[in-house]
């Protein structure tokens, strides 16, 4: 089968449209994983991925957060991280590491692929 994800909000498709080498069409579940192999006909992703991350920038900086990314670099082998006072002295920095992201039902339909999962973290 070949088909191309439906126009609109993903939240108000009830089917995905796809076609067999004869011609026929074939109304596939949106949410239901198909039984057989299905080529999805996509039109620039990487344009649309682009788009998506400049929207969510704009919103960033409306909310006043930097969208800069400033790392914080250990010199210890056990991963202590320090920041220099004005005074010259050096403290540690009290931090939690955000090392992995998992999502149980991202609730996007099979022909988008997988989900976009984004993570803001401040502090």
């Amino acid at each position: 089968l070949f088909a191309f994800e439906p126009s609109g909000d993903d939240s108000q498709w009830q089917y995905s449209e796809a076609y067999d080498v004869y011609g026929q069409l074939h109304q596939l579940d949106v949410y239901q994983l198909p039984d057989v192999p299905v080529l999805v006909v996509d039109s620039n992703s990487s344009a649309e991925l682009k788009a998506g991350l400049q929207a969510m920038q704009a919103e960033m900086n409306k909310l006043g957060q930097s969208t800069r990314v400033q790392p914080f670099f250990s010199n210890r082998s056990d991963d202590t991280i320090f920041s220099v006072r004005s005074s010259g002295e050096v403290a540690p920095i009290h931090t939690t590491q955000l090392k992995k992201i998992r999502l149980a039902n991202d609730q996007e339909p099979w022909i988008s692929g997988k989900a976009e999962i984004y993570a803001l973290v401040t502090g």
